[in-house]
This record gives C-alpha cells, structure tokens and sequence, in this order.
C-alpha cells in the first residue's frame, strides 16, 4: 500500500503552507497514496509525532511511505552540559512552536526524526521524505521571495531536550551513526541556504520547491523517473529563480 504523512504549518509570516498541501495531496492522490494530512491545529509537534507513529504502527515491508513537510525550519543553538557549544542541530516548527518552553520544546529536531525514520525503515525500506522549508537561521528578504526559516536562532539544553524525547518513550539510542541509507530524502535547499516561497506564474503563493516539484512530476508524466532526475529537474527551477537555494535528492536517489 502506498502510504503519505503530509504536514502543513503555517506559522509566522509564510501564505503558501496551505497551497504546498494543496498540490502534494493532489500530486499523491493522483498516484494512488492513502494520505493522512495535519496543518494547523492537527500540526502541532504532538499532533507531527502521533502522525509518524500512526505510519511506524501500521507499516509493512511492501509498503511505499513519503513523507512531506512545509513550514519553517531552524537552527538551535545547543551548549554541552560543560558550556561548550555544540554543532547546531536543525529542527522543523510545529505549528504549536511559540508555545515552547525552557523544559519543552516544541521544534521537532533532526534527532528525533533520524530516530523516527529509522523505526520506519526497521519495517520498510521504500521511504522518501521531501521537507520544503529552511535548516538555516539568519534569512534576508529579497526580491518577491520570503524566507522559510524562522529570523532568529533558538536555544536547546540538548541533555535535557534528549532527557524529554526519553520521557515520551523514544528510543534516542536508535540513532544511526551515519544517515540513514534506506530512505531517500529531498530537500529544499542545503543547511546553510535559504528556501523560499513566491508568487508563482497562476498567482498563486507557494513553496518554491514544491512548486518546481509539481512541475517535474507534471513533465515525466506516466514514465518513470529517478529521485536523482527529479531533484535535477527541480534545481534548475529553483535555481533560475532563488540562484543561492539548492534543492538536493540525498539517500538511495536512485530509485
């Protein structure tokens, strides 16, 4: 069975969180998927979480996941327990984000859904994941286009954000030492880069990324077509608009 989590969170400044849900659900439902689809209130991290462990529970070896995000996405800022910083850790914003507290965070961080997916993968490894939105901080706006990441950097106690994750029963030593090799993963742009969303050729405000997306899929049509050509197809979009966001097919992309 042919199975999708699409995520919509609209928070902030961005307007074309729910048009990106939009043109994935139809692009899906054309392929024959079985959506389960959560913007806004149903896009809270608990409402994300309880989305993923929905897929995880009820996967199968033969079955095809693809999992979708749009939204903003951001940097923490974390510090060792001795003060040293550690590396940033990327996180995606739940539309429930701004309720963060010291001792709850609401981002869903690159830990946790390493972690996620590798539970999915454990069950099948016919797994993609296409997040439309920024792993980076410090965004400027330019020219019609509008930054998906959040303008200014979060703050993460990682022992003690590592210290809820385990409260809530995940398994934090499942993280793979390397990423994970049995899912392919697209993305908008690389961590260091902007992902934006514009006003696209029908007037309407979309994700950059996801629109290029619906076009490339539109082009192959019935034919099949790689995770790496796709991702091909879909830069040279992005990149004759937005020439500093860089969209990538990272994994086994050449399924």
């Amino acid at each position: 069975m042919r199975k999708a989590l699409v995520v919509g969170a609209e928070t902030g400044e961005l307007r074309g969180v729910h048009n990106d849900v939009d043109i994935v659900t139809t692009l899906l439902t054309e392929r024959g998927f079985k959506l389960d689809t959560r913007i806004q209130d149903n896009a809270t991290a608990a409402g994300i979480r309880d989305g993923w462990e929905r897929l995880i529970a009820e996967a199968s070896a033969d079955d095809v996941f693809f999992i979708y995000f749009s939204g903003h996405g951001g940097l923490a800022q974390v510090n060792a327990p001795n003060g040293k910083p550690l590396p940033d850790l990327q996180f995606i914003v739940p539309f429930d984000y701004d309720q963060s507290s010291p001792s709850d965070f609401r981002g869903i961080t690159s830990l946790e859904l390493s972690v996620r997916l590798g539970r999915l993968t454990e069950r099948s490894r016919n797994v993609t994941l296409f997040f439309d939105c920024c792993n980076a901080a410090h965004m400027a706006r330019r020219g019609g286009l509008r930054p998906r990441a959040l303008p200014h950097p979060s703050y993460l106690d990682i022992a003690e954000h590592i210290g809820m994750l385990r409260a809530n029963g995940l398994q934090v030593e499942l993280l793979p030492p390397v990423d994970n090799a049995n899912a392919v993963r697209l993305v908008a742009c690389a961590p260091w880069e902007s992902a934006f969303e514009w006003t696209n050729a029908s007037g309407t405000m979309v994700g950059l990324a996801t629109d290029s997306f619906r076009v490339a899929l539109t082009e192959a049509g019935a034919g099949r077509i790689s995770w790496r050509t796709l991702a091909q197809r879909i830069r040279s979009r992005v990149s004759a608009v937005a020439e500093n966001q860089r969209p990538e097919a990272e994994g086994p992309a050449r399924r």
